[in-house]
């Protein structure tokens, strides 16, 4: 299994490497697997995970896996509770999503402001617009 953290103090996002196993059994195995990377308890966290797709090789070099990939992000209960807060306080603007590069975008973007600040990432298809008060 590879390990990849990325996040901040709050946020884990990592890959495990998983035998070729039924979708039914996926996720005891990757609520197990992750409990050896997440230094808390899981009860405190929120989990959730994605199979990476497969690249689709044709000719010669085609070969079947006997492995899978599976992203597996954790975010601490507590952080999900207060952008939930905050999200319900907007009103319409709220969220249906969390994502964990939002953390990254502020920690690499700002260190010590001493007022509010919002910053605007403008993507191909979607808008984020973040106030971060540190």
């Amino acid at each position: 299994m590879s390990f990849l953290p990325y996040g901040s103090a709050t946020s884990l996002i990592f890959i495990l490497k998983l035998p070729q196993i039924s979708r039914r059994e996926l996720s005891g195995v990757v609520e197990n697997e992750a409990r050896k990377y997440i230094p808390i308890p899981l009860t405190e966290v929120t989990l959730d995970w994605w199979v990476i797709p497969e690249k689709e090789i044709y000719g010669d070099e085609a070969q079947e896996d006997t492995e899978i990939d599976v992203l597996v992000a954790a975010v601490r209960n507590e952080v999900v509770s207060r952008y939930n807060a905050v999200s319900q306080k907007m009103g319409k603007f709220s969220s249906i999503a969390f994502e964990i590069e939002t953390f990254s975008a502020v920690r690499g973007s700002f260190k010590n402001e001493l007022s509010p600040v919002m910053l605007v990432d403008f993507g191909a298809d979607t808008m984020k617009i973040l106030l971060i008060d540190l």
